[in-house]
């Protein structure tokens, strides 16, 4: 709300209230006549000056947004080695960087598929952060591709490593099937294309475990789509080094959300 809307609106409101007609101790001793002209001063204020009902929103929703970044950072260090440190979760670039994102992520979800160019190049011109990737098949009761690529991811990482995993993480989202269109066709033509070795039948069954795990960690820190970003110090960090970057983001605010981390504590 900008000071000549409030101040207008206070010295309005004040006026009616000061004068001789409406002067009262509180709001029990005015008439039902004085409540009516109130009433209407203030409605005509607002349809005369709509920014002011605009700016209230705008300060009300950034509360809002701000208490929920606190409360998502809360979760987020009470959680903080489930988050950045399971053995079955995939984890690229600087192993020991100083710097972690988290990315929740369902191969079906059309946003993760466009946030996918905007990680990948953070990934190369940041080198020397640790990414960290949650399969989170969140479409998989609509789409059972969603469990299967993501089963298929995790027992990659787990039986090649990291190299592998990337190839396949980018090769599926190199096919541009999404929303129900990706299939066990192109997952085996993606693993094939990238000469990656299809783990035994068992091992893939059993990341369903881990897949259980990450919906577990989702759920406490309140993850309810894809894609969902967290950056953060990988040691050391705070609710004030933490951004919590839920939907589709920008390379640009990305890239702030890893130097906020990276700042000196």
């Amino acid at each position: 709300m900008n000071k000549h809307s409030s101040w207008s609106f206070a010295l309005l409101l004040g006026s009616l209230l000061c004068s001789g007609a409406v002067i009262a101790k509180d709001e029990s001793s005015f008439t039902a006549e004085q409540r009516e002209d109130i009433g209407k001063v203030a409605a005509q204020y607002l349809v005369d000056h709509p920014e002011f009902l605009m700016d209230a929103a705008q300060n009300l929703k950034k509360q809002q947004d701000d208490a929920l970044q606190e409360k998502r950072a809360a979760g987020i260090l009470k959680n903080i080695s489930s988050l950045l440190h399971d053995p079955s979760t995939p984890v690229a670039g600087a192993p020991n960087g100083s710097v972690s994102v988290v990315e929740f992520f369902d191969y079906q979800c059309i946003y993760c598929a466009k946030s996918f160019p905007v990680l990948d190049a953070v990934m190369k011109k940041q080198p020397q952060v640790r990414y960290v990737f949650k399969e989170f098949p969140i479409f998989g009761s609509n789409w059972p591709a969603s469990v299967q690529a993501a089963e298929m991811g995790l027992a990659i990482w787990k039986t090649q490593g990291s190299e592998a995993y990337l190839k396949y993480h980018d090769g599926i989202y190199a096919t541009g099937h999404n929303e129900g269109k990706l299939t066990q066709d192109d997952i085996k033509q993606v693993m094939q294309k990238n000469g990656i070795a299809v783990p035994a039948p068992q091992i893939v069954k059993d990341m369903a475990a881990a897949i259980k795990s990450t919906q577990d960690l989702a759920q406490e820190l309140g993850v309810q789509g894809t894609p969902m970003f967290m950056v953060m110090p990988t040691t050391g960090a705070s609710k004030s080094t933490i951004s919590v970057l839920p939907g589709l983001v920008t390379e640009e605010v990305l890239t702030a959300a890893i130097v906020k981390a990276s700042a000196p504590k």
